[in-house]
C-alpha cells in the first residue's frame, strides 16, 4: 500500500472525504482509518515525519464534520498514541497548535457529544500532557487547562471520569495561578463524594474503587485547593452517612 499517496489523496480538494453525500464521506472515512492502521503498525512509517504532518493535518482539518467526528477523534488518538517524535523531526509548532484548536473549544464543544467521541477527545488530552511535554509546552499551560475544564463539564460516564479525572489531578497539580484554584475545585467538588455502582452487565468495566482513588487524588494534588478543599471536607465530615467520613478522611491522609 502505498500511503503516502493515498495521504496525498486524502487531503486534496478530490477526496470523498470532501463530498457532499454523508455516506460517502462515510466509507472514505474507514479506508482512512485502515490506511492509518498501516501507519501505527510500521515503525518505518512512523518515523517518516513529513508522512506523519500530512496524516494530523488531513485529520484536524475534518473535524468540523459533526458526522465524522467520532472516527477522526479515535483516528487521532491511535495516531497521537504512536507518533515517536524521538526517531524523526518534531512536529511543528504551529500544527501543534493547530491540533489542540481542532479538538477543544470553540470548535469542539466536547460535552455536546457522545460518550465515545468525549472518551477520544479526553485520550487525546491525555497523550499531549503525558507524552508530549513540548506539544503542552507549545499549547500552554493555561488553555490546556481551559480544555480540559470545558470538556469535563457535566461528565457522569464513569469511562471518562477516569480519564477526566486522571486530567483534573494533572492540571490541578501542575497550577503556577492560584486564580485557577476556585474554578479547578468547583470541578471536582461535585463528584465528591463519588458512588458507583457497575450495573450488572457490567458494561463499563470500571471499579468504583478506582473512581474514587482518582477523585481523591485530585483533592491532593497541590496546596493551591486547600484553601477551599479543607472547608469543603470538614463540613462533609458532619454528614450522616459513615462512607462519606470515611471518604473525607482518605482525603485528608492524603493530603496531610
Amino acid at each position: 500500500m502505498d500511503l503516502r499517496a493515498l495521504m496525498e489523496y486524502f487531503s486534496s480538494q478530490k477526496s470523498p472525504l470532501n463530498s457532499q453525500a454523508e455516506k460517502e464521506r462515510t466509507r472514505a472515512m474507514t479506508l482512512l482509518r485502515e490506511c492509518l492502521a498501516v501507519f501505527c503498525a510500521s515503525d518505518s512509517k512512523r518515523n517518516d515525519s513529513a508522512l506523519r504532518d500530512l496524516i494530523l493535518e488531513t485529520l484536524i482539518r475534518k473535524t468540523e464534520d459533526i458526522y465524522q467526528v467520532l472516527p477522526l477523534s479515535e483516528a487521532l488518538v491511535g495516531c497521537l498514541a504512536h507518533f515517536k517524535e524521538d526517531a524523526c523531526a518534531p512536529v511543528t509548532a504551529a500544527l501543534i497548535h493547530e491540533t489542540f484548536l481542532a479538538i477543544s473549544a470553540p470548535k469542539l464543544h466536547v460535552p455536546a457529544y457522545n460518550q465515545r467521541v468525549r472518551f477520544s477527545v479526553l485520550k487525546c488530552y491525555g497523550n499531549f500532557y503525558a507524552s508530549r511535554p513540548k506539544w503542552l509546552e507549545v499549547v500552554g499551560l493555561a488553555a490546556f487547562t481551559e480544555a480540559v475544564i470545558l470538556a469535563t463539564d457535566g461528565e457522569k460516564d464513569p469511562r471518562n471520569l477516569v480519564l477526566a479525572f486522571d486530567l483534573l489531578a494533572k492540571v490541578i497539580r501542575a497550577q503556577n495561578d492560584e486564580l485557577r484554584a476556585p474554578e479547578l475545585f468547583d470541578r471536582i467538588e461535585a463528584y465528591f463524594p463519588i458512588a458507583f455502582s457497575p450495573p450488572k452487565d457490567d458494561k463499563f468495566k470500571v471499579k468504583p474503587e478506582d473512581l474514587k482513588s482518582k477523585l481523591h487524588s485530585c483533592f491532593a494534588a497541590s496546596p493551591i485547593i486547600l484553601d477551599q478543599a479543607v472547608p469543603f471536607l470538614l463540613e462533609k465530615l458532619t454528614a450522616p452517612q459513615m462512607e462519606a467520613k470515611l471518604d473525607c478522611l482518605d482525603v485528608f491522609m492524603q493530603i496531610f
